[in-house]
């Protein structure tokens, strides 16, 4: 049965079907395996919040992910500074 109206007339919903599988078990495991199962995407642990950190480092500097990523020499920095400050 593919639609809601096909399940009026049963005397069961397709929840209950569902659910029945899963035998006695709390409400909040079977909607984590219901999600598990859902959705592919599987972030590793986030430890001490590292993605919102990183999501608002992005969110205040869109330049972010650059500076955090490339590494420029030295001397060029350098010469970076002395231009900057003789202006």
């Amino acid at each position: 049965m593919a639609r809601f109206s096909e399940y009026l007339d049963t005397g069961y919903l397709p929840g209950e079907v569902r659910r029945s599988s899963y035998g006695e078990v709390s409400p909040f495991s079977v909607l984590t395996y219901e999600l598990s199962k859902r959705f592919k995407f599987k972030p590793q642990s986030d430890v001490a919040g590292k993605y919102m950190n990183e999501f608002s480092n992005l969110y205040a500097n869109p330049e972010f992910l650059v500076n955090s990523s490339i590494k420029l020499p030295s001397d060029f920095l350098d010469f970076l500074q002395a231009s900057q400050s003789s202006r």
